[in-house]
């Protein structure tokens, strides 16, 4: 009589909590549920970390003012913490290694030679090159397997990459959770330079390929995403999707605060008028945007204090934000770096009464939910995240994609709004009601796991 083979469920993800990206801290809280899902379905839960989310990682951490030596560290032990879960790493020292080379490469080349490998098709191509030597890998491991599905919590190049090889090799079904838009339309690319875009262009295009690529060739089964917003920004995904009977779903609840965020919440009407940007620090999240509005601001209120709170993208960016504060001779914007550590993040956060989040791309902004539920009001740009996931909130007041004068205009009336009106808002029904739905990630695993489910049986 022949061994029954396996079942096994494989997951592509990068799951550090420890890490300045939303996506890669949902996929932390979210793995645990997920894999002990699978358990109860008799699966074999095996999980692969792209090898380039590693080294980006590391690059954060560097960037938000750690040592190469300590960023490390702090990624490995995010890794390793993922043994004590239900499922297998049969390729986690090899990804963390070629992770730790990649990143240590970027760091000592030279800024010309580290333009020239981001552009477009020289950086997909270094990516795909490392990736596809794990994937082989991982698919002579899960030989004599049975693969029942290939399953990515991420959209990013790397992440769809591994999912891509994967299903090629083993011919499974997959499906892909969206945290950003899959590929984006050209409207939605912001650099104002054109190597960026060009770059944009190429990248989008390769996705777009190998996506059409797995759905004519029906491997790939469902599309999940965190709210409608990549659905409305990926361009033709959704009429491919429906052409093909590709199922497209957005879970419910999507995303969560940890229930210890309460111990910080503050909703003291009288706190002074501080506001509060909090998350990487790049054009799309609107930074220029940011210490433009914040010059009105202050010029109104000068006891006004901006708290910028996050990692710079990269040193050009960097020197651009606060060469902006100096010529529009800003006094009170107070940049704090990155607070890694949660609990003093929170701590920070809950002292300010306004968040000013002018942000351009988003899927569901973790930033805007962490405010709310530590007792702030919003000023926010209708971007669709924000419109569908908070549209209708009290406390979030929504002006027009990139009007800075509006922006600064609901920023001084909320700064200045008196305790009965802020309490009215911060402590409304439907406001602490959201907040509550979102504020388990178990409720989050299992409505994401509900959906891909009817795929398993």
């Amino acid at each position: 009589m022949g061994t029954e083979m396996s079942r096994s469920f494989v997951i592509v993800a990068t799951p550090f909590e420890s890490v300045p990206v939303g996506g890669f801290l949902r996929d932390a809280k979210v793995l645990p549920y997920f894999s002990h899902a699978l358990a109860e379905m008799s699966f074999e839960a095996v999980l692969h970390i792209p090898a380039n989310s590693i080294a980006a990682s590391i690059m954060l951490l560097v960037n938000s003012g750690m040592e190469f030596e300590d960023a490390v560290r702090v990624v490995y032990r995010d890794a390793y913490k993922l043994r004590k879960l239900n499922l297998s790493t049969p390729l986690l020292e090899d990804s963390l290694c070629l992770g730790e080379e990649t990143a240590w490469r970027i760091t000592h080349e030279g800024s010309t030679l580290r333009k020239i490998r981001g552009f477009g098709p020289l950086y997909v191509r270094s990516i795909v090159e490392v990736e596809k030597k794990l994937v082989k890998r991982l698919i002579e491991f899960l030989s004599g397997k049975d693969v029942v599905f290939v399953y990515s919590m991420n959209e990013s190049v790397e992440h769809f990459t591994v999912l891509y090889e994967l299903c090629g090799g083993l011919r499974s079904s997959c499906g892909v959770m969206l945290q950003q838009p899959l590929y984006r339309s050209v409207e939605f690319m912001l650099s104002p330079r054109i190597s960026p875009v060009i770059s944009s262009i190429y990248l989008n295009s390769f996705i777009r390929k190998r996506f059409l690529d797995l759905v004519k060739r029906g491997y790939l089964k469902i599309l999940l995403s965190v709210s409608p917003a990549p659905f409305l920004e990926s361009e033709d995904l959704v009429y491919i999707a429906k052409r093909y009977g590709v199922k497209i779903a957005v879970p419910y609840p999507a995303n969560a605060v940890d229930p210890e965020i309460f111990k910080y919440r503050s909703t003291n009407a009288d706190k002074p008028p501080i506001a509060v940007y909090f998350g990487r620090i790049y054009p799309g999240k609107g930074c220029f945007d940011l210490v433009e509005a914040w010059s009105t601001v202050e010029k109104e209120i000068p006891e006004a204090e901006l708290w910028v709170i996050g990692s710079f993208a990269s040193d050009r960016v960097k020197y651009e934000f606060f060469k902006n504060i100096k010529e529009l001779k800003l006094r009170n914007v107070r940049y704090l770096g990155y607070i890694r550590h949660r609990e003093k993040l929170y701590e920070t956060v809950s002292k300010a009464k306004l968040l000013m989040y002018p942000s351009y791309e988003d899927a569901f902004p973790l930033t805007v939910l962490e405010a709310l539920a530590l007792g702030l009001t919003v000023v926010a740009y209708d971007i669709p995240a924000i419109k569908y996931v908070y549209g209708g909130l009290k406390p979030v007041k929504i002006v027009g994609r990139g009007d800075v004068v509006s922006l600064a205009r609901q920023a001084l009336e909320l700064l200045k709004a008196d305790p009965e009106t802020l309490s009215s808002m911060l402590n409304d029904e439907q406001t602490m009601e959201f907040i509550k739905l979102h504020s388990s990630w178990r409720n989050v695993a299992l409505a994401e796991f509900k959906a891909i489910k009817a795929f398993l049986m």
